[in-house]
């Protein structure tokens, strides 16, 4: 084999090589391109920013998600946590009556303080108890849903939408509420993808915690007290469904314990999607963005073209399934890899 021929070769294996292991990068530049082609309005700047807002409330939960996974562990809690979420600051606005600025900020930090406790169970619960996690977040789920119906009486509440507190909330998702076309919700969305990038990326904490999800004894036989990072993440998880269920009652003026539903799964598509392995050790906030958005995108198109309603779970579901399988073919390319340079 000639020396060109080599060249040409070593350039397709990388070629080859990117495309595997960025598989969620191209399947959303791909999605993008198709869209634009099938639907003329589909990159129209109202679409545009009525998509990022509709997706920041997912994006938010799916960043807790990824934690979780990349630890090896899973949270189905997320969408009634932040149902439950909505639920506590729509008692504090409306039937304890806490209004003016001072009242909106103290229903949004007791909203966000009972989710986050919500995570801090879990992450107990499975670490200190030894629970399967995805036993004991199912288990949640239903709980947090039943305690949601149970503050609420099972009927949405009905926001006072004279008040200050209801004024100052709503405004932050007003169809008005956006810079260049991208709404604040999105904004926050971005706020919390660097802070929690770059934790993830460039502090040893998050360092800690990847190692954790590929190797945990490895970690521990290091020195490391592994427990607190693995119940940790539950606690950024239940933060940011806190977060999540606040931004969903600003859309709205009503607060239901029917929120978030399904959100559980539309979060750990878009993680396993964005190339977080479920058996942990991987995952990237922007590659979660990207997952979130290439679901968003699909079902987006689908509505613009009028596509039926049930054909669309069925795409989505096999989607997840391609996502997984690529995920677990990527994993064993790599062992495969390190396997043979060992042997070398």
């Amino acid at each position: 084999m000639t020396t060109k021929e080599n060249a040409g070769r070593l350039q397709s294996e990388k070629v080859k090589s990117f495309i595997i292991k960025n598989n969620f990068i191209v399947a959303f530049v791909a999605l993008l391109v198709i869209s634009s082609i099938l639907s003329d309005s589909f990159l129209s700047a109202r679409n545009f920013s009525n998509l990022l807002k509709q997706q920041s409330a997912a994006l938010i939960v799916a960043f807790g998600m990824l934690f979780c996974v990349i630890t090896g562990g899973i949270d189905l809690s997320v969408g009634a946590n932040a149902c439950l979420s909505g639920i506590i600051l729509g008692t504090a606005m409306v039937k304890w009556e806490w209004d003016g600025a001072a009242g909106l900020i103290g229903a949004i930090l007791l909203a966000v303080a009972a989710s986050c406790a919500i995570g801090t169970l879990n992450g107990v619960l499975i670490h200190c108890l030894k629970l399967p996690p995805f036993i004991v977040t199912l288990a949640m789920q239903f709980s947090i849903r039943g305690l949601a119906n149970m503050i609420s009486n099972g009927q949405p509440i009905r926001a006072l939408t004279e008040t200050k507190a209801y004024t100052a909330l709503v405004s932050f998702s007003a169809p008005g509420a956006k810079v260049f076309e991208i709404p604040y919700s999105f904004l926050l969305v971005l706020v919390c993808a660097v802070i929690l990038g770059f934790v993830l990326r460039k502090t040893s904490y998050g360092r800690l915690v990847m190692a954790t999800g590929s190797n945990a004894e490895t970690v521990r036989l290091a020195g490391v007290r592994i427990l607190r990072y693995q119940i940790s993440v539950y606690v950024i998880s239940g933060i940011m469904s806190g977060i999540a269920g606040v931004m969903l009652a600003s859309r709205s003026n009503v607060f239901s314990p029917t929120a978030a539903a399904d959100y559980e799964m539309n979060a750990l598509a878009g993680a396993v999607i964005g190339g977080a392995s479920m058996t942990g050790g991987t995952g990237s906030v922007f590659g979660t963005i990207l997952g979130v958005f290439i679901l968003a995108m699909l079902e987006n198109v689908m509505n613009l073209m009028s596509f039926p309603p049930f054909p669309q779970q069925v795409i989505k579901g096999i989607i997840i399934i391609l996502a997984v399988y690529l995920q677990e073919f990527t994993s064993n390319r790599k062992f495969d890899k390190k396997k043979s340079k060992a042997k070398k």
